[in-house]
């Protein structure tokens, strides 16, 4: 693992967890969408993965954090919030709950080199054939 990869890391857990924050804070020179992509890439890779494990076991040490016992404060401030009348407060901590579970996820699926055939039987309709994001130049923008 690189030091930039290290300084993501380090980025990613004092940021809260913003992969996207984490690689524009890392590699200033990219665009947001960049960022976007390449940091959830990071993110996904196993060794990232484990040294993110690594680090938050250490920071849980040290702070004497566990994740059932931020479960147990959320779900008592949550109570007092909802017996306040604070429910916006009460959702939202509700909310952080369920992330804590590991619900919220987001599912996702990666497409690549994605090759159609259409074909419409009993009609005389000349589909050209698609080509990838990657290979649509200029000139082929402005056709459309």
């Amino acid at each position: 693992m690189n030091l930039r990869n290290q300084a993501f890391i380090e980025e990613y857990l004092n940021n809260g967890g913003n992969a996207t924050t984490a690689y524009l804070t890392v590699y200033q020179d990219v665009t947001y969408g960049t960022a976007k992509t390449e940091g959830n890439k990071l993110i996904t890779r196993p060794d990232v993965q484990l040294e993110i494990a690594a680090k938050r076991a250490v920071l849980a040490q040290k702070n004497l954090i566990t994740r059932q016992q931020m479960i147990e404060d959320l779900t008592s401030s949550a109570d007092e919030a909802k017996q306040a009348g604070q429910y916006a407060a009460y959702a939202k901590m509700r909310e952080m709950i369920i992330k804590i579970y590991g619900y919220y996820a987001p599912d996702k699926v990666q497409v690549s080199n994605l090759n159609l055939e259409l074909k419409f039987p009993d009609m005389n309709i000349d589909i050209p054939e698609v080509k990838s994001f990657e290979d649509i130049t200029e000139e082929d923008e402005e056709q459309t």
